[in-house]
Formats: C-alpha cells, sequence, structure tokens
C-alpha cells in the first residue's frame, strides 16, 4: 500500500494515515521534504524487505563481566547446559578514593604478597556474588554444583561459548543454593554466598602469589584455574559477577586466610576473578523450531520459521534484516524516515526466562556473521555509519510491546552510496560506560518477535 500527498491541504489527512500505527509519534516524520517548499512524502510499509534467523559460527564470551553455570530447558531454545571456567587474579592496588591503580603505561598494577617461613595456612572461601541482572529457569528450586581443578592453565585470548575445557574428575568442593540463598531476608539485596574450599588449595595459591612478586602475568601462567561444574537435574543458570576486585564486595573472589605461627592475628589476601574466564555453554534445539539451525545450515527463513524471529543471548541466534529489495525503490530518492518495527510475540514471553533490554545493529557478511575490520575487530551500526567497533543501543523496557529501531541515517548513507544490496544483524547488547553498544554474549536473555515491518517515509526529486 502506498499513500501519495501533495499540498498542505492534505498534512491532516497525511497525519490520519500515521496515527494508525499507534507506535508511531507523526512528528517524528520529516514532512515538507519537496525542494519547491510543498510537502511530497511517500509512506510504505509493503516494500519487500526479508527476514530470517542466523547462527553465527562463534559466539564469543571471553573475560566478560558473568559467569555462567547451571542447566535450563527454555520451552522456546530448548535445553542449555553452562559450566564456567575461570582463573583467579592477584590483588590490585587502589589508591585512596578506591580506584585501582594503573602504571605509566595503562596497566593495572597488583599488590605483592610477603610471606614468611613460619606463615601458616588456615583455610579459603570461594566468594560468589549474584548482582541481579542474570538468572534463567526455576530459581526456587535447589541447585547443585561442584568446583573442579583445570588439568591445565588457562590461555589469554578469548574463548568462544562451544569451547570446554579438560578438569581432574574429583571435585575439591561442592555447593548447593537458590535464588533465596543469593539474597538477604530482611532487605532483599544481594549477599555474597561462601563456598569453602580445601586448606591445601589456599597455601598453593598464596606460594605462587608470593612467588610472582605483584607479576599478574607470571601468576597467570603458573596457577590452573577452576571450573563450576552444574548438576544435570538443576533447573536454572545463574550468572556471577566477576572482574576486578570492587571495595564494595559486588565482585566474586577466592579469599585464603593465614596467620603467623606463635601470633593470634588472622591475615587475608583476595583473588579477584579478572583473569582468562568464559562461560562454556551447550544447547540442544532439537526438540523446538529452531531445530534445523546448525553451523552448516545456519540461516531459517521467517517463512519457514512460522513466522517469527528468534534472538538468544550466549548462543549466536539473531535475527538478519535483507534491505537489498530497497533498491527497487529507483533513483532520486530521499529518504525521510526508515524504521524497522519489531514486535514481540507475547506468547513466548516467559517470567523464568529473562527478555533481552538491549539490542544493536551490525552489518552480516557473506556468511551471516557479523561483519569484522582489516583488523579483525567486530563493527557495528552508529550515528549511520557501518564500520566502527561499537554501535548505537536500542532499549526494551517490561511494559514494551515494539522495538523501534530507526536505521534513518544509515539507509540515507546507503542510498547516497548507491549500495543498498546490505544485510544487517539485530544482536544483543551490553551499554559501555561512554553509552555505546558492543555485542554482549555472557546471558541467555531472549525474544521472539513477529513478522517485522520496515516503515519507510521518502520523496522523490
Amino acid at each position: 500500500m502506498k499513500n501519495k500527498f501533495s499540498g498542505f491541504g492534505k498534512l491532516i489527512a497525511l497525519a490520519l494515515s500515521v496515527s494508525l500505527f499507534a507506535c508511531h509519534d507523526p512528528s517524528d516524520i520529516g514532512l515538507g521534504l519537496g525542494t519547491d517548499g510543498t510537502l511530497n512524502a511517500i509512506y510504505t510499509d509493503t516494500v519487500s524487505v526479508n527476514y530470517s534467523t542466523v547462527l553465527s559460527d562463534s559466539a564469543v564470551n571471553g573475560n566478560s563481566v558473568y559467569l555462567l553455570s547451571g542447566n535450563i530447558t527454555d520451552p522456546v531454545f530448548g535445553a542449555v547446559e553452562a559450566v564456567a571456567y575461570f582463573q583467579p587474579s592477584l590483588f590490585p592496588q587502589f589508591n585512596a578514593s578506591g580506584a585501582v591503580i594503573t602504571g605509566t603505561n595503562g596497566t593495572t598494577l597488583y599488590d605483592t604478597l610477603k610471606l614468611s617461613a613460619s606463615t601458616v595456612a588456615d583455610s579459603m572461601n570461594f566468594r560468589l556474588y549474584y548482582d541481579g541482572a542474570r538468572i534463567y529457569g526455576d530459581t526456587t528450586a535447589i541447585s547443585k554444583f561442584k568446583i573442579h581443578r583445570l588439568k591445565e592453565v588457562m590461555k589469554t585470548t578469548p574463548y568462544n561459548g562451544n569451547e570446554k575445557l579438560a578438569y581432574d574428575p574429583q571435585p575439591i568442593a561442592e555447593f548447593q543454593l537458590n535464588l533465596r540463598t543469593l539474597t538477604d531476608d530482611s532487605t532483599g539485596k544481594a549477599k555474597p554466598f561462601f563456598v569453602p574450599l580445601p586448606k591445601a588449595l589456599a597455601r598453593e595459591m598464596m606460594d605462587e602469589a608470593a612467588a610472582a612478586k605483584g607479576n599478574n602475568t607470571t601468576f597467570l601462567s603458573k596457577f590452573k584455574g577452576f571450573a563450576i561444574v552444574p548438576d544435570k537435574g538443576n533447573k536454572a543458570v545463574y550468572g556471577f559477577s566477576v572482574g576486578v576486585f570492587d571495595l564494595n564486595g559486588t565482585n566474586s573472589s577466592m579469599i585464603p586466610y593465614w596467620h603467623t605461627e606463635g601470633d593470634t592475628v588472622r591475615q587475608v589476601y583476595v583473588f579477584d576473578i579478572s583473569g582468562p574466564r568464559f562461560s562454556s555453554l551447550a544447547f540442544d534445539r532439537s526438540k523446538t523450531a529452531l531445530a534445523s539451525l546448525t553451523k552448516d545450515h545456519n540461516e531459517i527463513p521467517l517463512t519457514t520459521a512460522a513466522d517469527r524471529l528468534y534472538l538468544q543471548g550466549g548462543s549466536g541466534i539473531s535475527p538478519k534484516i535483507d534491505l537489498s529489495s530497497l533498491k527497487h525503490l529507483g533513483k532520486n530518492v530521499k529518504i525521510a524516515k526508515a524504521i524497522l518495527e519489531f514486535e514481540l510475540d507475547p506468547s513466548k514471553l516467559n517470567g523464568l526466562y529473562r527478555r533481552t533490554y538491549y539490542m544493536t545493529l551490525a552489518e552480516a557478511d557473506s556468511r551471516n556473521q557479523q561483519k569484522r575490520n582489516s583488523s579483525n575487530q567486530r563493527t557495528y551500526l552508529f550515528n549511520g555509519l557501518s564500520d566502527v567497533v561499537m554501535g548505537d543501543y536500542y532499549t526494551l523496557t517490561d511494559t514494551s510491546t515494539f522495538l523501534n529501531v530507526d536505521i534513518t541515517g544509515y539507509v540515507q548513507r546507503q542510498v547516497f552510496k548507491g549500495d543498498l544490496n546490505k544485510q544487517l544483524l539485530l544482536l544483543p547488547a551490553g551499554v559501555t560506560t561512554s553509552g555505546a553498544a558492543i555485542l554482549a554474549n555472557d546471558n541467555l536473555s531472549r525474544l521472539v518477535f513477529l513478522k517485522p515491518r520496515l516503515l519507510l517515509y521518502y520523496n522523490r526529486y
């Protein structure tokens, strides 16, 4: 359907036409586009844009903010098992205001742990902290976990979510919890959960830390890390916050205690979880609408997926939007507004499985993967550009029915370049402190969309 309006007398008709789409504000549409001062806007929502759901060949989540461990069976996306792998790090130095101290080259400075021949290891705790951002499944049920030592030191380069590491079959500790265990009954706020670890482990970590003399790279190269392995019967996945130690205590950490022989004063050191880390994610989609989505068959057209599009963090599953049909608009076209409207499928929303709240856009390459630059960095759409390393972000709320993605600047730029043979990916995102977005795979949040629309406003000249 197309509506063409000329002259100011039909402005009201245009406003009425646009108002049929309740989620759009006519004041956002560029009017008065004619070069002769008259209104000459064309609106269409029937451009034959093609949509599909694709699967990336790698979902990097190494060195992320959260470590995931647990098991769930999502009714839409299938079964997921998450195993967390990590290596602890030396304690960073802090200034009087609580900020991490860095050297002249910008790298973090670490404390030197000094021990004596009369140092006696007493005990050790693994401090787990859940900050409320990453939980999936039935968190009222008790989940059981085992902690294992890794057989090898972890590499420092990023890990993909489908990788696995070998660990000793005999666990060094076991624990169980549910959401109530991780929150204060009186305040409802998160509280740390402590897991006792062997005294011998405390001695090993302290000795390696002392030998490293404040060199974190040396410590990481010597000390083998850990795996948090869930019980097969678990019904939830938990995300534990990690990263450089926070003086407010909002990160997970490993804490040995010791004393000097003949002295009763207990001493303590904190190893944070800012070393190599990732969540290994195993997916079983065999009983879902996404069963045919594999690395070898990494695209399902909208029409063969019951007119649905799928997005899931951690899995590499995301919607693809093929804009190449826009070239049929012809020449001499000026784009006033281009909005991708994604309507959530309410039947697929489930309180046990968090929705994705932040998303971003990136161009897809010929293999349906996120486009990279010459330095092999992932690129995004930002302010109409398509080759930057951080992107614009789009936000949902708990009350959102639609996700409206404004691609006006990008389409205008592509029309100007005469290059509309493009495909975009809608990706789960995290928002940086600078207010830009990057791909976020340290989660299992998800969304299902009904058939989208491209709302396009343009004129000819």
